[in-house]
C-alpha cells in the first residue's frame, strides 16, 4: 500500500526547501535532469569540478567514454609504440 505523497512547496522566486532525509550526505550541491514525463530528478554533487575539468562531466564526453570503454572490451583498439605515433597519425 502507498503512503500518502511528499510534497514541496514552492515560493514565489522558485525555491523548494528539502527535508532532512533528501538532504542527508550532500553539500548542498545538486544536478537535476527534467524527465521527458517532466519529473524533475535531483542527484546530490558528491565533489567539485574544477572548471578545467568540467568538460570531462559533460554529456558529449561522457557518451564518448562509454564507446571507448566499449571498443576497449570488445578488443577494437590497437597499441601504437610511442616512436610510430607520428607515423600512424599520418596514415589517419
Amino acid at each position: 500500500m502507498m503512503g500518502r505523497p511528499n510534497i514541496l512547496q514552492v515560493d514565489g522566486k522558485g525555491r523548494i526547501t528539502l527535508p532532512s532525509e533528501v538532504r542527508k550526505g550532500s553539500q548542498g550541491l545538486f544536478t537535476y535532469e527534467v524527465n521527458p514525463s517532466g519529473t524533475i530528478q535531483l542527484k546530490p554533487v558528491l565533489g567539485l569540478v574544477t572548471p578545467d575539468q568540467a568538460y570531462f562531466w559533460t554529456k558529449r564526453w561522457q557518451e564518448g567514454e562509454k564507446e571507448a570503454s566499449e571498443d576497449i572490451r570488445k578488443g577494437r583498439v590497437k597499441k601504437v609504440p610511442f616512436r610510430k605515433i607520428k607515423k600512424t597519425l599520418a596514415k589517419l
